[in-house]
């Protein structure tokens, strides 16, 4: 598994020929591994706080053929986010997490707390509304991982 974030001036620096749309994971459950938040406080319209997933294990409703169409999981990434008007979904996350909600911890503390966890996410592909060439592969719903 590959953790090195990209130099962006190399990328900078490349010539590519075509634009290249990285392959979408199919449709199924994932084990994944809860990364860094990020929030956002500024605008009312964007998320409050968005996580991104990063898929360690496909569980049996993905097919295998379909996975590695998709090149696997290697570099892939998935991000689930919370609006403050869906306050519950992010305390609904938290547990799924592994959080015990009846201690007394601020989201914010609690959104630091999960860091590194494992939680399922349901995967469902969608297209893309200005481009139907393009799908993108959105968490729909989460479980605990138990």
């Amino acid at each position: 598994m590959t953790n090195a974030t990209p130099n962006f001036s190399s990328i900078l620096d490349e010539s590519p020929t075509e634009v290249k749309f990285p392959k979408p994971l199919p449709n199924g459950t994932y084990l994944c591994t809860v990364m860094q938040p990020q929030t956002n406080t500024e605008d009312e319209n964007a998320p409050i706080v968005r996580f991104p997933l990063k898929p360690i294990a496909a569980m049996d409703d993905v097919a295998e053929e379909d996975l590695q169409e998709a090149e696997g999981l290697e570099d892939k990434l998935l991000n689930i986010a919370f609006w403050a008007n869906q306050i519950y979904a992010l305390d609904r996350f938290h547990e799924h997490c592994g959080l015990d909600l009846s201690q007394p911890l601020s989201r914010t503390m609690r959104n630091e707390e999960i860091i590194n966890s494992q939680v399922l996410a349901q995967v469902k592909q969608t297209f893309d509304k200005r481009d139907k060439t393009r799908i993108f592969s959105n968490v729909v719903a989460t479980a605990k991982a138990d």
